[in-house]
């Protein structure tokens, strides 16, 4: 894959601009996960920081199965599964949107790549009129991208298989909005299905790995990326 071909380069949001699983920041997702938690298990409110490990460690896994292995580890009982539904809702009203950083160098390399000539996107699994609502809470950067493409569905659904998939559908949208071929675009995201369905879909891949996540560099390599990075800025030393 030539990478002086690239022509477009679409990030994946959170996790690869939004800093979403900083354990420190109120409003992120490992302290939802862990406040959430905490208000059906308060016999767990010492071991707020092991809950936030275990969710770190499960990264990639159904909510509902990181919830079970919290409880398999940390609690005598679960919850019952008629309780569930109510305890996905208050993970998500625990997760504050307005609260959620993007990382330090997000700016400096959007900001950099347009002006170096190259389009910018943003390909998301987030449904599309939330993506534009969250991305809102940062406007400076939302008016640098060429273009916002989310899921066009309204809900990932509560299973435990996810029911949409990032990869040619997003493709095949940007290359016809731009006219552009797939090895003119690079995708770039931290989770597995973001290698694995861009080199399905023809694309340059670029795996970004967060050291704070056990084996996310591993399990990135694995799906064989053509540039494993840790830091977005070192995408502007390589192009």
């Amino acid at each position: 894959m030539d990478k002086n071909k690239i022509k477009l380069f679409m990030f994946d949001y959170d996790g690869t601009l939004r800093d979403s699983m900083n354990p420190n920041v109120k409003g992120a997702k490992p302290q939802a996960f862990a406040e959430s938690i905490v208000e059906f298990h308060p016999e767990l409110s010492d071991k707020k920081e092991d809950i936030k490990k275990i969710y770190l460690e499960t990264s990639g896994l159904n909510r509902f199965i990181q919830l079970r292995e919290v409880e398999k580890r940390l609690s005598d009982f679960d919850i019952y599964p008629i309780k569930e539904k109510n305890w996905s809702e208050r993970f998500n009203h625990h997760v504050k949107e307005e609260e959620i950083p993007l990382f330090e160098d997000v700016n400096e390399t959007i900001i950099e790549l347009k002006e170096r000539g190259y389009l910018v996107a943003v390909g998301s699994s987030v449904p599309q009129k939330y993506l534009e609502k969250i991305l809102n809470y940062h406007s400076h950067l939302s008016v640098r991208f060429d273009l916002i493409l989310g899921n066009q569905k309204w809900h990932k659904g509560e299973s435990e298989v996810s029911n949409f998939i990032k990869g040619v559908p997003y493709i095949a949208y940007a290359c016809g909005k731009f006219d552009l071929k797939p090895k003119q675009i690079a995708y770039v995201g931290d989770a597995k299905e973001d290698i694995s369905h861009g080199n399905e879909a023809g694309v340059y891949t670029i795996g970004k790995y967060d050291e704070r996540i056990p084996k996310t560099k591993t399990i990135l390599e694995a799906e064989k990326p053509n540039l494993l990075i840790k830091d977005l800025s070192e995408i502007l030393k390589l192009f």
